[in-house]
């Protein structure tokens, strides 16, 4: 009986209304066919985020105005599908829903969460800045290291690489003890040295200034953004990247047929929000 009681109210605790005035996070796409024709959520694991509102309100707009008509039904958790006009389908999945009565108590909880995270840069921008005299002495030391790893994973005496999107392939060196950064607000500060097959360094940016990947990371190369958010805190690791995620396709490396490059990576600091 007890069992049931624990079932009953589990399931019930899932179904939560949505009504209009409710604040959500969702993520919704638009399909014709196999082809996306619109996403809400552009940047990969972001979240979009509105009122849930009157469809009437966005009449002559068929897509938002079905997501505002299905946005009541939705369950959290769950993706749900439906028709758009008559030519598109509609993917939905809300991630978080906070009712209208709740809201004001949210903001409030959201500025002590920005404070907090704003306060924690400022002390990090001071940490980095105090080490970059020592990140400098230890950039001889990396590059060697690096040769070594490269040398050694050439030949299988690292053991098997591990691949993850966008085909960046890793070995963990030594796991990190931190948080790891989330996908759309965080602030991360890594250093990392590159080498192409033959152990030539190509950049070692523990010779300047730790590279700061805030939710635009994909923008500086492919491969930074998912490397960030996979490892903790402390971590290092030693990824294979094929040519064309390295730095672009355009990028003026001196490397020889295209070839896969390996970078040591270290996560120095994680700030969330």
């Amino acid at each position: 009986m007890a069992i049931l009681t624990l079932f009953i109210l589990g399931c019930s605790s899932q179904a939560v209304k949505l009504e209009p005035g409710d604040f959500v996070f969702y993520r919704y796409s638009v399909y014709q066919g196999d082809s996306l024709i619109l996403s809400h959520t552009p940047y990969p694991g972001d979240s979009a985020q509105a009122f849930i509102e009157d469809p009437v309100y966005y009449e002559g707009n068929v897509f938002d105005q079905a997501l505002m008509q299905h946005l009541p039904e939705a369950s959290v958790g769950k993706v749900m599908e439906f028709p758009v006009g008559e030519l598109y389908r509609g993917q939905l999945e809300v991630l978080q829903h906070i009712p209208k009565r709740d809201y004001p108590a949210h903001i409030e909880e959201g500025e002590k969460r920005k404070a907090a995270f704003e306060s924690l840069l400022e002390r990090i921008k001071d940490d980095m800045d105090s080490l970059k005299n020592e990140f400098k002495a230890r950039a001889p030391a990396v590059s060697d290291s690096l040769r070594t790893l490269v040398s050694k994973a050439k030949v299988g005496a690292l053991g098997e690489f591990v691949r993850y999107e966008p085909g960046v392939e890793y070995i963990l060196v030594k796991e990190g003890s931190g948080v790891k950064a989330n996908k759309s607000s965080s602030w991360t500060w890594v250093h990392f040295c590159a080498a192409s097959l033959d152990g030539e360094i190509l950049l070692n940016t523990y010779e300047s200034n730790p590279l700061v990947v805030n939710r635009r990371g994909a923008l500086l190369a492919p491969w930074i953004e998912p490397s960030v958010i996979r490892f903790k805190e402390g971590s290092v690791v030693l990824l294979k990247i094929p040519y064309g995620l390295a730095f672009g396709e355009s990028a003026n490396l001196p490397l020889k047929n295209k070839e896969d490059i390996y970078v040591l990576f270290e996560i120095l600091r994680v700030n969330n929000m």
